[in-house]
């Protein structure tokens, strides 16, 4: 997600915190301006170039100034790569309307008014759009409870969820299939018949995953039998962004946990329903030993003692100390994108791999940057009809036979679109802004987000059959496992969690060994030469003031 797109400059307008957006053509000054900021990562702006040609398309008769003599609009996009606290320091003085992004801090910017309100748009129908139904309908009760409850805000809406980004494995379908990397009925890898195989993770029998590994024991064997009995490679990513490698072991503990059980991280099982956790309590040798507990706020300290990550810990540093991945991968030069191409390429390019680390955007950006053209044109194939790729769900047990019953997906962008809270004096622009973000979450809006992106929107919508087959096949396996996986929400209205969001979404890996502080798993096992159980019980030592550090912001004594 790391791609930058520039604006070719024709005039220059001054925004956020002292920069300058660069217009791709000069401003029309018969038409009103609308601005909008998108993060032009894996997503892209093609989709919204789409929606933007329609819009202007809608209201090139309507006059948005009146008595200015103007008519119609001209949606100017910004494709900027702000995050988190940089978007957070440049919103109340940019000149963007409208904002698309990724990693943002939708509580927080709420409650200091950076976010204006827009409950009216979304609890009302707007039947001028062709809908039936609020945009407030389309969500679940989880989001609604969450983008409602902002504290001293509570009731109104401020954003609404973008697009989600689930961050885990997926798989070359042909590597499998030429090499029967798949388990069968009796444990053992080599079945290349569909019904020959085992119920997967899932443990449905006649399901997408059918053979896949049921558990993390079975998926080191699968990594080990790859490595040494076929001419491919395990595992591919990142090693300039090596924080990539965290992506794996997020989301094998993702697939541990399950819904509830992931988003004690988000809630600290506040309110009347209660959620145990295996939670590590110390090693016989090098088995751990576990005991289960319930984490609540002022034990919150035990998120960093989950049995899920060790075992996920204990996978990484396999995948590591075994070398189940491309040289390349570790590799500082070696870009995600890279990656993504040696992956497209497989043995085409006679290096074959097995698994891509990335989020389920990784194919909307190859496509976008390039990427498949480049490979289509190098190897004279056609990619959507020749090559095949699928989401890989991950095992929710670490030993054992058995797999869980119910996929599990976690939302891990925190993703909103919402407008700036900086033209709120201004009613032409805030009914501007308010009548282009409704747009883009009609029915048909959201069907062509995905139709074009390949990618998934938190909202109630279907695909029809004929739209469905238009999808790639990757997209197939995206959109398929989502209507059939539980979403974790990765988001709170909880000020424990907005205080500790930082360490908890992002840093949660950071280890100290002995007098060593690893930010990143990757260095600790492929430079620091430290072992699983070590790293396990080095996540700990950084968070045992975690009571008299968060003490204020307890809400229920556990």
């Amino acid at each position: 997600m790391f791609s930058c797109c520039l604006l070719c400059a024709c005039s220059v307008l001054p925004v956020a915190g002292g920069g300058l957006f660069i217009q791709t053509e000069k401003i029309d000054e018969t038409k009103t301006q609308l601005y909008v900021s998108n993060y032009d990562g894996g997503v892209g702006t093609q989709w919204l170039r789409d929606i933007a040609d329609k819009f202007e398309e809608k209201y090139k008769d309507y006059e948005f100034e009146p008595g200015s003599g103007k008519k119609g609009v001209e949606v100017k996009i910004d494709t900027n790569k702000d995050l988190r606290s940089d978007l957070g320091n440049k919103i109340a003085t940019s000149t963007n309307n409208v904002y698309f992004g990724e990693r943002m801090f939708y509580t927080e910017w709420a409650q200091k008014g950076l976010l204006l309100d827009i409950s009216d748009i979304v609890t009302t129908v707007n039947a001028e759009y062709g809908e039936t139904r609020s945009i407030e309908s389309k969500l679940s009760d989880e989001k609604k409870a969450m983008l409602t409850g902002v504290k001293g805000k509570e009731g109104k809406y401020y954003g609404l969820p973008h697009y989600e980004g689930f961050l885990g494995v997926n798989y070359n379908v042909d590597v499998f299939d030429q090499n029967g990397l798949y388990f069968g009925t009796d444990g053992k890898l080599g079945a290349t018949l569909a019904d020959a195989r085992s119920a997967g993770p899932d443990g449905q029998p006649n399901t997408a995953d059918d053979g896949l590994p049921a558990t993390i024991a079975q998926f080191k064997t699968l990594c080990r039998y790859i490595n040494n009995n076929t001419d491919a490679k395990p595992f591919v990513w990142t090693g300039m962004y090596n924080e990539y490698f965290n992506i794996l072991m997020d989301a094998l503990v993702t697939a541990q946990l399950g819904k509830e059980g992931s988003e004690v991280f988000y809630n600290f099982n506040l309110g009347e329903k209660k959620v145990a956790s295996q939670v590590v309590t110390g090693f016989n040798g090098d088995t751990p030993i576990i005991e289960t507990q319930t984490i609540g706020e002022t034990t919150g300290d035990k998120l960093w003692q989950l049995a899920a990550s060790y075992y996920a810990a204990d996978f990484a540093q396999s995948v590591i100390e075994n070398g189940w991945h491309t040289d390349e991968s570790v590799g500082i030069t070696y870009s995600h994108t890279d990656a993504q191409r040696d992956f497209i390429n497989g043995a085409r390019a006679n290096k074959p791999v097995a698994m891509l680390i990335d989020g389920n955007y990784w194919e909307n950006e190859a496509r976008n940057l390039g990427t498949i053209a480049a490979s289509e044109n190098n190897y004279n194939y056609d990619y959507d009809t020749e090559s095949d790729f699928a989401w890989m769900p991950l095992p929710g047990v670490a030993t054992g036979t058995e797999g869980t019953t119910k996929m599990t997906l976690k939302d891990s962008m925190q993703s909103f679109a919402f407008i700036n809270a900086n033209i709120a004096n201004d009613e032409n622009k805030v009914k501007l802004a308010k009548m282009f973000l409704q747009f883009c979450f009609t029915d048909s809006a959201l069907v062509d987000f995905t139709l074009t992106t390949g990618m998934t929107r938190d909202y109630d919508y279907t695909l029809t059959a004929a739209q469905e087959s238009t999808l790639g096949k990757y997209a197939r396996s995206i959109w398929n496992y989502r209507k059939t996986s539980e979403l974790v929400n990765t988001a709170s209205t909880s000020a424990l969690f907005a205080a500790n969001q930082e360490i908890l979404l992002n840093t949660y890996w950071r280890s100290q060994v002995g007098s060593a502080t690893y930010d990143r798993p990757y260095t600790a096992f492929y430079t620091g030469g430290v072992t699983a159980k070590d790293f396990f019980n080095g996540l700990h030592k950084l968070h045992e003031n975690w009571a008299s550090e968060n003490r204020e912001y307890f809400v229920e004594a556990d």
